[in-house]
């Protein structure tokens, strides 16, 4: 028990103070019986307190002057370091009793320190007790806190005592013992906590296997191609592009596009060699106007939209797949 001693005693002509066995005397001239505070614990520290709970503790009072009463007067801060998410104070006290207050010799009285812990940062705080013997001296109650996590493996996982990214570990994806399945000609992934699966080369995702690519005939590919630009152009995701945006021009140039797209059909359709060199200059065409180069790449863009870039990447592939049919580089304007 820590002890605040008041003594007074007419030899003394000025104020002194010392610390012995964990009590504080202080001396004062005006010749009245000493009083005492004692409290305990010495000092209040709050350790490793799970972040976003509250831990609380007790501070004891007690008048230990076997004759004379002790009159509390306050109790306040002086300092509170705030909480980092409600930056409120990080602590709180409830006395069981109101102030002012009399402690009668022997008689205690108990606050009740509550700590928050709001995140990894450490806190901090002070509480002031005055009272109003002698000459109203004061007991400064230092406290302090930490939060941890919960969890030591916090922010990985603990699977059975062992941290784990559960975010990436096929093993433990999402949750431990959640193991990700491996398709055949695949590999299995996890990511963000969730299993998936990436297919060996020559092979592609159908539903939750990996199949053997098969070549697609450039007639297979135009037709998609087809499918895919008119629905774009119906939903609004693939529009005509004029000089000065979405003008008249523009809506023009998007009827160009399109036909281009349908004389390139129909000579695929015809499936003769000569018709698919045919086929190859409108596809050529098409693939330069939708590019994205516009305004430095020649000759300017037909088409802009969220499907253009798509609509342009099936155009290359179909140019790619016909035999003898090469892919024109557009030629590049000088910015000004």
């Amino acid at each position: 028990m820590n002890s605040l001693t008041y003594s007074h005693g007419p030899q003394h002509s000025k104020l002194a103070a010392m610390l012995l066995a964990g009590s504080l005397f202080i001396l004062s001239p005006l010749g009245v019986m000493a009083q005492d505070i004692g409290w305990s614990p010495g000092s209040m520290t709050f350790p490793s307190t799970v972040i976003g709970t509250t831990a609380t503790q007790t501070l004891t009072l007690t008048n230990l002057d076997v004759a004379l009463p002790l009159d509390v007067n306050s109790i306040e801060w002086t300092y509170n370091e705030p909480g980092e998410v409600t930056w409120i104070p990080s602590f709180a006290f409830i006395a069981d009793r109101s102030v002012p207050t009399m402690l009668l010799p022997g008689e205690s009285m108990t606050i009740d320190i509550s700590f928050r812990a709001e995140g990894l940062s450490f806190k901090a705080a002070n509480l002031r007790i005055t009272n109003t013997s002698g000459n109203s001296p004061s007991l400064n109650y230092f406290i302090v806190g930490d939060g941890v996590y919960s969890d030591v493996c916090y922010p990985l996982g603990n699977c059975f005592g062992t941290c784990t990214d559960l975010g990436n570990d096929i093993n433990n994806c999402g949750s431990c013992s959640n193991v990700c399945e491996v398709p055949i000609n695949g590999s299995a992934v996890c990511g963000v906590g969730l299993c998936g699966f990436v297919c060996d080369e020559g092979y592609e995702p159908v539903g939750d296997s990996c199949e053997s690519i098969v070549a697609k005939t450039p007639k297979e590919l135009m037709d998609a191609l087809m499918a895919f630009a008119i629905q774009s152009v119906e939903s609004g995701a693939l529009v005509g592009l004029g000089p000065t945006g979405k003008d008249q021009a523009g809506e023009a140039r998007l009827n160009a596009f399109i036909f281009y797209l349908e004389q390139a059909q129909q000579r695929i359709d015809t499936g003769t060699p000569e018709m698919l060199v045919a086929a190859c200059g409108f596809l050529n065409n098409n693939q330069l106007k939708s590019d994205g180069g516009w305004p430095f790449v020649m000759p300017p863009d037909f088409v802009a939209g969220e499907a253009a870039a798509e609509v342009n990447e099936r155009i290359i592939e179909l140019i790619v797949a016909i035999e003898g049919c090469e892919l024109r580089q557009a030629p590049t304007r000088p910015q000004r």
